[in-house]
């Protein structure tokens, strides 16, 4: 009730745009990983039904669930929800890192593994074309440093919900400096299994050929 009828509708219609896509991708990929872990194969055999449709089940389960908490506890639920998801983030993420340092030699190997092909990652930045990932340096800046970074310091969904249900102003701002304390592990918990990954010896290679 701070913000006046403008602001709440365009907040509504950003998130919704935003929801859509970012939530869609997440049920998707979660009812894809069902699909294959065969989680709901024998619930499915029991009841008779098509094995197919696990999928459009995983996603209407989820979608069911998250509606359910969010009409009965509302903004705080979601909040809530979002601090246990970071936790469990946390959980999943740091043995990941752990072990793979080990496996790497620590963090000494992975500096000596990664000076080379990080390197070569990063010269030629100037023009896209010299780039081995086909990006220059403005759209490295630009998208990186403008676009990505403010939505992941300051417009994440999770950030504006705490802001909105502060007491007053002066709380609401101090929302993004005080989640970029935390926020600033992930990049560690994310960046650092594809480092360890570059850096892990490979046995087998397989090439796969689709037609």
């Amino acid at each position: 009730m701070r913000f006046d009828e403008k602001t709440r509708a365009l907040n509504a219609c950003s998130f919704a745009v935003m929801t859509v896509f970012s939530s869609g991708i997440s049920m998707y990929a979660m009812a894809r990983l069902i699909q294959v872990l065969h989680v709901f194969d024998g619930l499915f055999h029991a009841l008779g039904w098509a094995p197919e449709g696990i999928f459009t089940f995983s996603i209407v389960l989820s979608g069911v669930i998250v509606l359910a908490y969010i009409f009965l506890g509302g903004l705080t639920s979601a909040i809530y929800n979002e601090v246990l998801q970071f936790f469990l983030i946390i959980a999943g993420f740091l043995p990941l890192v752990l072990i793979g340092l080990r496996n790497v030699g620590g963090w000494a190997g992975l500096q000596g593994f990664s000076a080379g092909p990080i390197h070569a990652r990063v010269e030629g930045v100037a023009h896209a074309s010299t780039n081995p990932m086909g990006i220059e340096i403005i759209g490295l800046g630009m998208g990186l440093g403008f676009v990505l970074g403010s939505g992941y310091w300051c417009t994440d969904f999770l950030v504006i919900q705490t802001a909105m249900a502060s007491k007053n102003m002066e709380s609401a701002r101090r929302v993004p400096l005080i989640a970029a304390v935390p926020k600033m592990l992930f990049p560690f918990l994310v960046i650092l299994p594809g480092l360890i990954a570059i850096g892990l010896p490979t046995p087998h290679t397989t090439t796969v050929v689709r037609r």
